[in-house]
């Protein structure tokens, strides 16, 4: 990422209102942004009710965004203020799945009954060096696009991951921006290739 480009997302943490790690029951594991009171229940109630795996969903508010996936019984969630791309989100989201799967086996775990989420509170240490370092971590990539709706250069970022899973080149990529669409076509070397308007719908 170039250096105004981490300027402006220094202070990754600062942008993060919480992320959750839940079963179908309860929260096991949660941070929230210093000083953040508030408290998110309804919205993970509502997410708890989905059932469908291995699908990142969006959430839009006036204020923030949520994005949040199902694996098998667990639901991992953050949320953070509108100016980060949903496509950060589920970086960051992928690698937390990654860490805590690693650190805890949740299997075993469970294995003995109901579990404390106090058993899972040094998993904030992880977190927080895992997002002070998140932008030397090659998780993303930074496109430059050129808008013809709104006649300007703006910044694309994509997982690498979709790029390193891909099967097919370009890759197509929806990039929602102020109430239009357009579809960003990315190769393997995440060289820009073309760009179509899209006619939304929902």
């Amino acid at each position: 990422m170039d250096a105004i480009s981490k300027k402006k997302h220094k202070n990754l943490q600062n942008k993060l209102y919480f992320i959750n790690i839940s079963n179908k029951n309860h929260s096991l594991f949660e941070w929230k942004l210093n000083g953040l009171t508030k408290s998110y229940i309804l919205d993970l109630n509502v997410i708890r009710k989905n059932s469908i795996n291995d699908v990142f969903f969006h959430i839009e508010r006036s204020n923030m965004k949520i994005v949040y996936i199902r694996k098998n019984n667990m639901i991992y969630t953050i949320s953070t203020m509108n100016e980060l791309q949903y496509q950060i989100l589920e970086a960051i989201l992928e690698q937390i799945i990654e860490r805590f799967n690693e650190i805890y086996d949740l299997e075993v775990i469970f294995s003995f009954g109901d579990v404390s989420s106090n058993y899972f509170k040094p998993f904030k240490d992880i977190i927080e060096e895992f997002l002070q370092n998140f932008y030397n971590s090659n998780l993303i990539k930074k496109i430059d696009i050129y808008c013809k709706v709104c006649e300007k250069l703006l910044p694309l970022y994509i997982k690498t991951s979709v790029i390193e899973n891909s099967h097919n080149f370009p890759v197509p990529i929806v990039y929602r921006h102020h109430g239009h669409s357009i579809i960003c076509f990315i190769d393997r070397n995440y060289i820009l290739r073309g760009t179509k308007s899209v006619i939304i719908t929902g």
